[in-house]
């Protein structure tokens, strides 16, 4: 089978389905519909003419970084526009295309993705665009991974994972955006004889809380006493644990009015690694950074 160019949506989250994005609570605001542009195409299997409407949306932030992304989606609106108009009017289409955004606010971070798709077969293009909202600045993708306590590099390491399951050829890098529940997604292009949607595992992508600071660790009668420094507006702390032999695991929690943990469960002669994390009141989502070396010990009791 002929190789095509397929953009696969791959969610560095755990959802079941990409369809249902939508705009989150306090972005409206931030993007308007700058321009609207209707026409008419004939898709297979229909007889009649079917009305295709293109929206360009508008960052309203008052900023040079958002001016510029203003143009370049402007041109890209006109573009689309002038392509679709003056070439796929004339063939019998398998699907009407279709240009479409999706807006998404956590914090003060702005995520805008706009998806072009001309015609089913053919390539579907994303356009990702990330602000601060208080600053008026466009982020990097390093500034995306950081803010939910990891690094580009490896939001690129845990995408080209994916190599190794299916017979996929990567091109580019992946571009990084908040999208819905505070989680973190990435857009990548690959080559592949067949398209689709992937869910891979759960990244926690709301960093509310500056990332705890180690303080100290050492052994008493009950187990390893684990502490660190208490961070502003933290609700719980999650404490992890790991070996040479096993990866971080959570054995615990701690109350935001204290900056220990008290290992328990720790077995006498085995070796250590603590760090700590802050999470939501219900333990599910995560709010800071992590430290990933830890504190270490062995246990003596």
């Amino acid at each position: 089978m002929k190789k095509i160019l397929s953009i696969i949506l791959v969610m560095v989250v755990l959802l079941s389905s990409i369809s249902a994005f939508s705009a989150t609570a306090g972005a409206a605001s931030y993007v308007t519909i700058a321009k609207t542009k209707t026409f008419t195409c004939i898709p297979q299997g229909y007889k009649t003419k079917v009305a295709v409407t293109y929206k360009l949306p508008k960052i309203n932030l008052a900023s040079a970084d958002a001016k510029a992304a203003n143009k370049e989606l402007s041109d890209l609106f006109d573009r689309v526009c002038d392509f679709d108009v003056n070439l796929l009017l004339s063939l019998r289409l398998l699907k009407t295309p279709t240009l479409k955004h999706y807006v998404y606010m956590n914090g003060s971070i702005l995520s805008l993705l706009v998806e072009y798709n001309p015609i089913a077969g053919a390539t579907r293009m994303y356009y990702v665009y990330n602000f601060n909202v208080k600053t008026g600045k466009k982020l990097t993708n390093e500034q995306m991974a950081r803010g939910v306590g990891t690094t580009y590099a490896k939001a690129t390491r845990y995408v080209n994972s994916l190599k190794g399951e299916r017979t996929w050829s990567h091109y580019g890098n992946p571009e990084l955006f908040y999208g819905r529940s505070n989680k973190l997604y990435a857009i990548v292009e690959w080559e592949t004889e067949h398209g689709g949607e992937y869910t891979l595992s759960a990244v926690p992508a709301n960093n509310r809380c500056a990332t705890p600071q180690l303080s100290g660790i050492k052994n008493t009668k009950a187990g390893p006493l684990f502490a660190f420094k208490r961070v502003a507006g933290a609700q719980m702390y999650c404490v992890f644990r790991k070996t040479a032999s096993t990866s971080w695991t959570k054995v615990g929690y701690v109350k935001n009015t204290q900056g220990y943990y008290l290992d328990k469960t720790a077995k006498n002669g085995i070796a250590y690694a603590y760090t700590v994390r802050c999470v939501t009141a219900n333990g599910k989502v995560y709010e800071s950074g992590v430290n990933t070396r830890g504190l270490a010990i062995r246990c003596k009791r």
